[in-house]
């Protein structure tokens, strides 16, 4: 796609690709926020029994609920569910807002990519760049 481009228009898609949230947290966009909740808390709690505190959580945490931090602590040390119900951590992260907040954080990243595009909007690949952020962020599954 960078073949033929300059100065300008090669700065502006390696802007799109290295848009340091997008990048950092297309992970999280793209596996973390599905619309079907099943799906989310699996994930959530499937990679904090593998060490990965998702941004979901650190929210959570950081919203002044010591309790998340204690459940997300001990399922850390276990590496298993072991003495925290996975119901009370899904339900502490959704009464947080740590899912909205990771909801806006990630439209935020997106329309920054997608400003990268600006003189490629006529191209059908500046046209596919455009159009990805949503449909990540709009995906069911």
């Amino acid at each position: 796609m960078l073949g033929g481009l300059e100065g300008d228009e090669e700065e502006a898609l390696a802007d799109y690709g290295n848009t340091p949230g997008w990048r950092f947290n297309s992970w999280t966009i793209c596996w973390i926020l599905p619309r079907r909740p099943n799906s989310l808390e699996s994930r959530l709690l499937s990679d904090l029994k593998e060490g990965k505190v998702t941004l979901p959580l650190i929210y959570a945490m950081e919203n002044g609920h010591s309790e998340a931090r204690d459940l997300v602590a001990r399922v850390l040390e276990e590496k298993e569910f072991v003495s925290v119900k996975p119901e009370r951590l899904v339900a502490l992260v959704n009464e947080s807002g740590a899912l909205d907040r990771t909801r806006r954080l990630a439209h935020e990243y997106a329309a920054k990519a997608k400003t990268c595009i600006n003189g490629q909007r006529d191209s059908e690949y500046g046209r596919a760049l455009l159009t990805l952020p949503d449909f990540i962020l709009d995906r069911e599954n």
